[in-house]
Parts: structure tokens; sequence; C-alpha cells
């Protein structure tokens, strides 16, 4: 049987004969993308994924028709069983402005890919070594509106992962123009002081998590005190733990900030929860 690895606009397509062509998405970053957990192989937190695609596009004023959002949900499950991936893989979903033009297109329909990736373990698994970060020394996230669409451009979040790299980082937390802490390379972050969980807002330019919001509404249904709040270097430093969250990795604990050390009980607790 061939290895089926992509659905392109409805059609299964071979790796080898993929062919994209030079699209919006790839010359202007016109489009947005959704990366999810498949766990023993149905997609993690599906809908509200689906959700924030579906939003997105509106703020985009891409046009994906009913017909498409009912094929690409007929699509993914079909897609991940063609591919075998009976056990823990990642999906893909990019959706991109069809049609040539330049900045100003031509029209305003959809085109979509389905991508998936088998991994080799099952379930969310807490880091066994904390995670070292530090502060991104030259690039800052400028809070809009767009910053809540998870959009294919996203040059700030490869630049500061490039940084960590050469720093020999675990992950860098990026800043918006005020200093506050707005998230991770691609992650949200979380502090917890005691045991109440702080987070930053929305408006301080970090992407509404689907895992950042799976977290804090799983926490307030067990009684946890949970914030969102503007948050500083300070805070990070006086905080008594740190964790990283996305829909990938679910949670990884942070053991270093600087000169700062933390433990790692709360957030075992939260990683339960999952």
């Amino acid at each position: 049987m061939q290895y089926i690895s992509f659905v392109h606009n409805g059609k299964f397509v071979l790796k080898e004969n993929l062919n994209l062509g030079l699209n919006r998405g790839f010359r202007y970053g016109d489009g947005l993308f959704e990366s999810l957990r498949i766990i023993s192989g149905t997609p993690h937190l599906y809908e509200p994924h689906l959700e924030r695609l579906f939003n997105g596009l509106k703020q985009l004023k891409i046009q994906l028709t009913a017909i498409q959002e009912k094929q690409i949900r007929r699509r993914v499950p079909e897609l991940i069983k063609k591919n075998k991936i009976d056990g823990d893989g990642i999906l893909r979903i990019f959706v991109y402005r069809s049609g040539g033009g330049k900045y100003s297109p031509e029209e305003n329909a959809a085109d979509y890919l389905l991508e998936t990736e088998p991994l080799n373990e099952n379930g969310f698994k807490m880091n066994e070594t904390g995670l070292r970060i530090d502060l991104s020394e030259g690039y800052l996230i400028q809070p809009t509106h767009l910053t809540e669409v998870k959009s294919l451009n996203t040059l700030p979040y490869v630049l500061a992962s490039v940084e960590k790299q050469e720093r020999g980082l675990d992950d860098l937390l990026l800043l918006n123009e005020k200093g506050n802490i707005v998230e991770a390379t691609s992650s949200n972050i979380f502090l917890c002081f005691k045991n109440e969980l702080h987070t930053p807002l929305i408006s301080d330019g970090c992407l509404p998590g689907i895992m950042r919001n799976h977290i804090l509404e799983i926490a307030t249904k067990k009684g946890y005190k949970v914030v969102e709040r503007s948050m500083n270097v300070k805070d990070v430093l006086t905080a008594d733990e740190c964790f990283l969250s996305n829909s990938i990795s679910g949670i990884r604990w942070v053991v270093a900030f600087q000169n700062k050390r933390y433990f790692n009980k709360f957030g075992k607790q939260i990683f339960g929860l999952l």
C-alpha cells in the first residue's frame, strides 16, 4: 500500500506528488494553520482548534465554504486512518487564500492542506529534566488583533528559536513593547504562586492557546485560583514554579530562568489533570 501523507483541497495526495505552486501562503504568509496532538488515533481538543481556525479565517477575510468545512471534518479521520496513526501523532491544518494578485488578492476563496506526522510516544509526558530558559534579546511582540491569529507569518518566533539555539537554551520568553511577558517561542507560559496559577493576558500579545485555555478551565473546575494578568520579569523571578504549555507537548516544567531555580510540585498537579 502506498503511503498517503496529505489531503490537498479534499484530494488525497502522495508526498512525492504534492505540488502547491507559488501560492499566496508561500508568497505573503496569507493564511493560517493549526497544529494539534493526535492521541490514540483521535485529534485531541479538535473542536476548539477548529473554532480558532474558523475565527481566524474570518479575521483574515478568507472565505472557507460550508462544503470545505464539512470536507475537512470528513477527511481528517480518513487521513489519520490511511496514514495508520493508531497511536499518537501530529495533525496540521493549513488554510491560505487562493488565487493570484499581489498584496491585493484577486479573490478571497480558500485552499487548504491537511498533514499528519506520527509520534513515537503515546500520551502526554512531563519532561524529566526541567527546561532552562531566558529572555529573548532582540525580538518583541507588538499586540494587535492579529496576534490572536495563528498565522503563517511566524518570523518573531522563528528568529527567537534561532536565538535560543545559538545561546544553548531550551526556550526564550518574548516581551511586548511595555516590557510585559507574552509567551515562549512556541508555548504559553504559566507562573505558580503558592496554589495560584497566573498567565499573561491575551491583550498583551500572546496567542490564545488551546492548551492554555484547557488548563485554565480544568484548573478552575478543580478549585484552583487562576489569574490572567500582565506579568513582567520580576514576576518570573519571584514565582515558585514556571511551566510552558502547548497542544503538542502538553506541559513542560521549567527548572531555571536566569539565576532563578524552580520547584515542580504544583506543575505536576496541573499535569495530572490533563
